[in-house]
């Protein structure tokens, strides 16, 4: 049936599982594509046969060769993998393959599978997986904080600089005011009347111990309540403890002024991650009127040596 017609899906998925039980990756891949291509109701089961074959590295690289060249449903395949993968570390081992051809997966396909282990709790598999692929020149540059000058863009991964939904209120990277060409700084802008604050975020994976976070700002902020650069600790189960704050910030300030606060945690093993994270220090709804425009720049982490 499928000599005369590669469209037959029952004839495609039967010799599908019969390829995987044969342990014959080469045909099981062959076929998984044109039952992912040709019938999209069994896309599912296609792409369930993909993550099992991702399970096997020498599979894994097979699969990546037909990726590296950008068929039209590598989108629709990294947005599935990895609900269907048994094995959590079975679409990583497709994209450290991509990687090796010569290919590095997209920021849009990383943050989607590094989101995925946040949302089982897999915090180390997330930060190795992300850390091994990121592009080297990225890596050289790693600090304690990343991308803490705001000057690289980001596709919304845990491990950089996100940020949730906002009523009446804009944030960006944007050209820093009175900085040298190429230079780039957070900009929020926020809208008069009840403002649903923006918060801006970053996962940062640290030993144990004390550190400090200093940075600068500049802008006007009108509000009963200022902004605050909070530190969290993320315990195994997801759960958030607040570790450190800032003081508010709020008022003008037409020039570049610092600020910096400390926070500590002396378990790794209760304190998977920590969360730096910037919000309104609002406390009821009433609260939420703020406006006006502020900047942030040059974010350094450091380690408090006692």
């Amino acid at each position: 049936a499928t000599a005369r017609s590669k469209r037959e899906p029952i004839a495609v998925f039967w010799l599908l599982n019969d390829a995987l039980v044969r342990r014959d990756t080469t045909t099981a891949l062959e076929l998984a594509e044109v039952l992912f291509r040709s019938n999209t109701p069994l896309r599912r089961y296609a792409v369930a046969s993909f993550a099992q074959l991702a399970a096997d590295p020498k599979a894994a690289a097979l699969l990546a060769q037909k990726l590296r060249n950008r068929p039209w449903w590598r989108h629709p395949f990294f947005v599935m993998l990895p609900e269907f993968s048994p094995d959590p570390s079975g679409p990583l081992n497709v994209m450290m393959a991509l990687k090796a051809a010569g290919d590095r997966p997209t920021g849009d396909e990383v943050g989607r599978y590094v989101w995925d282990l946040f949302r089982r709790n897999q915090f180390g598999l997330a930060y190795y997986a992300w850390l091994n692929l990121l592009p080297e020149e990225a890596m050289a540059r790693m600090g304690l904080i990343n991308n803490g000058g705001f000057d690289e863009s980001s596709a919304g991964e845990p491990f950089n600089w996100h940020f949730t939904s906002h009523d009446n209120a804009t944030v960006s990277m944007q050209p820093a005011p009175d900085g040298k060409d190429g230079d780039k700084a957070l900009q929020i802008v926020l809208g008069m009347g009840r403002v649903k604050f923006p918060k801006v975020r970053q996962y940062l994976k640290l030993p144990p111990g004390e550190y400090v976070l200093n940075g600068r700002y500049r802008g006007r902020i009108k509000s009963s309540r200022g902004l605050i650069w909070r530190a969290f600790c993320v315990d195994q189960a997801g759960k958030h403890h607040a570790i450190g704050m800032s003081d508010q910030i709020a008022g003008n300030a037409r020039q570049w002024a610092d600020f910096s606060f400390t926070f500590k945690f002396a378990d790794e093993g209760v304190c998977a991650l920590v969360l730096v994270q910037l919000e309104h220090a609002a406390r009821t709804a009433s609260e939420n009127f703020i406006e006006g425009e502020v900047w942030f720049d040059a974010l350094k982490l450091a380690a408090v040596r006692n």
